[in-house]
């Protein structure tokens, strides 16, 4: 199996309490699938995290192609409650076999 690194877009980003269910699940327990978390009260800092960002997960996963990696997170974010994928990003080289580089992932 290979490791893929991408980034997997969603519907929104993550609010503290999905954030909380992140972290208890057990399907991202490994740390191969990271978040950011904005600020509860963002005008309260001179910098902000990208708002692009705040919907993204940054994504390393063992798969045997990065296809099957992609749609192994895109099934388990939605046992996050109002979490869906919606789109992914790569930025490696990927054979004609995988995937092409820029996908749509469709709601289930």
């Amino acid at each position: 199996m290979s490791d893929w690194s991408f980034v997997l877009r969603l519907n929104q980003p993550l609010t503290p309490e999905q954030a909380d269910a992140f972290d208890h699940c057990d399907a991202f327990g490994d740390g191969s699938v990271s978040y950011t978390l904005g600020p509860e009260d963002p005008d309260q800092y001179a910098h902000r995290p990208d708002p692009a960002a705040l919907s993204e997960l940054s994504c390393d996963v063992e798969a045997p192609t990065l296809l099957d990696a992609v749609a192994q997170v895109a099934r388990d974010i939605r046992l996050i409650p109002g979490l869906r994928a919606v789109g992914v990003r790569h930025d490696g080289r990927v054979g004609v076999p995988e995937t092409p580089r820029e996908l749509t992932v469709a709601d289930q």
